[in-house]
């Protein structure tokens, strides 16, 4: 493809942007529980359209660091995280990608009709002369997800940007980058040869297809109908346990203390590609005992061949020509490899690159208080108790017994040694 070519690909795809005032959004994951590359060639780009929920005012920081469970009140302007939203028992009520921008939170939501759920959920909070005004700019908004190993760099080579164009990563474990362009924003999109454009309903589809790949839940699919709460649904990437207080911060941060997450959101790989038997709701038997040990929220779809041409060769080996399915398993079973049944079909469970469960994938892991003759001693729980938030042997519980004994009297002896430096 010639440089004339190029330009006017440029040109075309730039224009029809200009003409419908288009805007977008991209992320890449922080944190992986699978570390399998997704692709390994190519690239796609896919323009659809998003929920944006816009936070702004004075007391914006105020407010937000009291509902969501990350942390707004150190957010910096330009930087992009998950958070997510839960109610008094802990259960997840929604959750978003943020974008901190000088003027406002961006809350990111698909699909779009998710912003206003999450509108709903601000405005019962909102008192009368609090200085925040909360606004959905969904209607305004447009997203370009740039993907491939290449995401990152075809942002500056391929994009002409101006006002209300804002570029981020997202936290969903797919390799790409995000381009948000809202009302009065443009942008032009740089095709090189090989380079595929999808939008509207296709763009949803493979949309949903990528999702299963990485095991980013849906909140109407994955997580509402099973009353899960964050840490089960693999969102410790947006839980920031020093924070100080949020809605359901006590029963959150109680099921990591006691370890008391009993069930895991995973991938299932099904033996054959159609995936037959595997549907939503259906119950996962543990094939020895015939014990019920969880249900699919999300049952396989077949994988497009945009897909699919860029996949790299591990995770084709792994899936073929159809996605994981998602659903909820005891946390004991959670371990990649386990062979379940549902309705006669064998399945496998498989780790993904979103959900994550390990304490330190937090921003801010926990911290617990360790009881001494003096003051209370604060002690990393990822130092005393290990990675993986689940059920202890008794082996584990003295072995921790012991840890956090130890850390005391370490704590103990250095400030014993400081006082008397001092003196």
């Amino acid at each position: 493809m010639n440089e004339t070519t190029r330009y006017l690909l440029w040109l075309l795809v730039g224009s029809i942007c200009l003409s419908r005032g288009l805007r977008s959004s991209r992320a890449q994951g922080l944190i992986m529980m699978s570390t399998t590359p997704l692709f390994g060639r190519g690239r796609l780009i896919l323009q659809s359209d998003v929920g944006v929920v816009s936070v702004r005012g004075a007391d914006s920081r105020r407010f937000l660091q009291g509902l969501g469970t990350n942390d707004f009140e150190e957010a910096q302007s330009g930087t992009s995280f998950l958070t997510a939203f839960c109610n008094a028992k802990g259960v997840c009520l929604d959750y978003a990608q943020v974008l901190c921008t000088d003027e406002d939170f961006k809350f990111i939501c698909q699909p779009s009709s998710r912003a206003g759920t999450l509108l709903a959920f601000f405005d019962k909070f909102l008192f009368p002369l609090d200085k925040v005004t909360v606004k959905d700019e969904s209607s305004t908004a447009t997203l370009y997800r740039i993907l491939g190993e290449e995401g990152e760099s075809s942002i500056s080579t391929g994009f002409v940007q101006g006002e209300n164009t804002f570029t981020f990563s997202e936290s969903d474990g797919i390799p790409s980058k995000c381009v948000l362009v809202q009302e009065g924003g443009s942008s032009g999109i740089l095709l090189g040869y090989g380079d595929q454009f999808v939008q509207g309903a296709a763009a949803a589809k493979l949309t949903g297809q990528l999702r299963r790949l990485v095991g980013r839940p849906s909140m109407a699919i994955d997580v509402e109908p099973y009353n899960a709460t964050a840490l089960e649904a693999g969102l410790m990437h947006g839980l920031h346990f020093r924070k100080g207080c949020f809605v359901g911060n006590e029963i959150v941060s109680k099921q990591v203390r006691t370890k008391a997450v009993r069930k895991h959101l995973v991938g299932l790989r099904c033996n054959h590609n159609d995936g037959g038997g595997v549907v939503e709701g259906a119950k996962l038997v543990e094939p020895e005992s015939g014990e019920v040990v969880g249900f699919v929220s999300s049952s396989p779809v077949p994988l497009s061949e945009e897909i699919t041409a860029m996949l790299s060769d591990e995770l084709q080996s792994i899936w073929g020509i159809t996605s994981p399915a998602l659903g909820y398993v005891k946390t004991k079973l959670a371990e990649k490899g386990t062979s379940l049944q549902v309705a006669g079909v064998e399945v496998q469970v498989e780790p993904l690159a979103f959900p994550r469960f390990a304490v330190s994938a937090s921003p801010a892991p926990p911290v617990e208080k360790v009881k001494t003759r003096g003051k209370d001693i604060r002690v990393d729980l990822e130092e005393v108790k290990g990675d993986e938030v689940g059920e202890e042997t008794p082996e584990e519980k003295e072995a921790a017994r012991k840890a956090t004994k130890l850390a005391a009297m370490a704590a103990k002896v250095a400030a014993m040694k400081a006082k008397k430096k001092k003196g």
